[in-house]
C-alpha cells in the first residue's frame, strides 16, 4: 500500500488512502481471518474466512474504488486493563454476502460467502 498517498482518517478508520488518478487497478493485500481451534480439522488450524475487496474497504464514494478508501479496520479502544485479552469486533462489512453458521454445541463456526 505504500505505493499510494495517504488520506486523512474518516471517523474511527485511520488507514486511509486516495485511490483518486489511478488509472488501471488498485492493488490490495489479501486479508485472511483465522478462528483458531473452531471448526477446524484434526490439526487444529481453524476456520478461515478471506476477504474480498468490498468486505473491507470503505470508499468514500461507495462503489468507487478510485476515490479516498480507508481499510474497514478500527482499533478497539484502550480500557487500560493490560491483562485484558485482546478481542475484534467483526463489523457488518466484512460479513456482508457472508452467512456466518455457528454450531454452539459443537464449538464450530463456518462461513459460507455469497449465500445471502
Amino acid at each position: 500500500m505504500a505505493r499510494y498517498p495517504r488520506a486523512p482518517a474518516m471517523g474511527d478508520l485511520d488507514t486511509c488512502y486516495n485511490f483518486t488518478g489511478v488509472r488501471h487497478e488498485v492493488l490490495i493485500p489479501l486479508v485472511h481471518l483465522t478462528f483458531r481451534g473452531i471448526g477446524g480439522g484434526a490439526g487444529g488450524e481453524g476456520q478461515v474466512l478471506g476477504l474480498g475487496a468490498d468486505q473491507m474497504l470503505y470508499m468514500s464514494e461507495p462503489g468507487n474504488f478510485f476515490s479516498v478508501t480507508c481499510l474497514a479496520f478500527a482499533a478497539l479502544p484502550p480500557d487500560g486493563d493490560a491483562e485484558a485479552p485482546l478481542a475484534m469486533v467483526m463489523g457488518t462489512l466484512a460479513q456482508s454476502s457472508m452467512e456466518v453458521v455457528h454450531d454452539v454445541p459443537g464449538g464450530k463456526i463456518g462461513f459460507i460467502p455469497g449465500s445471502c
